[in-house]
């Protein structure tokens, strides 16, 4: 579970700079390099959600067993 953290933290960085590298990018007249910062960001999001999913699997896998029965889920 660590290493999910550890790597969705990672990707948090990368889609809050990938945005400005595209901005950069396009201000300096290099649309092609803001297309493909643009295109990653949208690949960071995808991943970013598949690794989102697999931690609320991991947590909810662990907590099953230890819930108690009048305890509320917080996870949607």
């Amino acid at each position: 579970m660590r290493n999910l953290l550890d790597l969705m933290r990672d990707k948090l960085d990368t889609c809050a700079r990938l945005p400005v590298f595209e901005l950069e990018a396009n201000s300096e007249g290099h649309t092609q390099a803001a297309a493909l910062f643009r295109e990653l960001c949208e690949v960071e999001r995808d991943s970013f959600d598949a690794l989102k999913a697999q931690l609320r699997a991991e947590i909810e896998s662990t907590t099953a067993g230890n819930a108690h029965p009048s305890a509320e889920r917080r996870f949607p």
